[in-house]
């Protein structure tokens, strides 16, 4: 089903984030609407969308003439490659994952932390393979319980 058909459907009920994938990207969108709680009484309310095919092997990338006009983040705009003498030294679309932290405060409220995880090559100066090390992207979102 469309992402179209269901958003009011989300809205409505207060959903605050949809994970899906896999399309070899890193992208997350928002879109913001009416929220009916329970009591009938209405808020504005925002979901992220996330597209959580996170990957290096370039098989889908941006589509020419596709434009999501709700993007909040995307790997390989957001986060370009850098290089310096030869060796990548951040940025870039790698593998990873989106990793969800929930929490309750002392209120018995959640705290949810989502942060864009991706492994990144490391390479000696002389561009020898050395490792990999552990990245957050700089989109980290925190929703809360209202």
């Amino acid at each position: 089903v469309p992402v179209r058909v269901l958003t009011p459907l989300f809205l409505r009920y207060g959903v605050d984030a949809v994970l899906a994938g896999h399309d070899e990207m890193w992208e997350r969108s928002e879109i913001s609407g009416t929220e009916i709680k329970a009591d009938g009484s209405r808020r504005t309310h925002t979901i992220h969308f996330y597209d959580v095919g996170t990957g290096g092997d370039d098989l889908r990338g941006k589509v020419v003439g596709l434009e999501n006009p709700f993007q909040e983040f995307l790997a390989d705009k957001d986060a370009p490659e850098i290089w310096q003498d030869g060796v990548l030294v951040r940025g870039g679309r790698h593998y990873g994952h989106l990793e969800v932290d929930v929490e309750l405060d002392d209120t018995g409220l959640w705290e949810a932390v989502l942060e864009p995880v991706y492994v990144f090559p490391v390479f000696s100066e002389g561009g020898d393979y050395m490792g990999s090390e552990r990245r957050i992207y700089d989109d980290i979102v925190i929703m809360r319980a209202e």
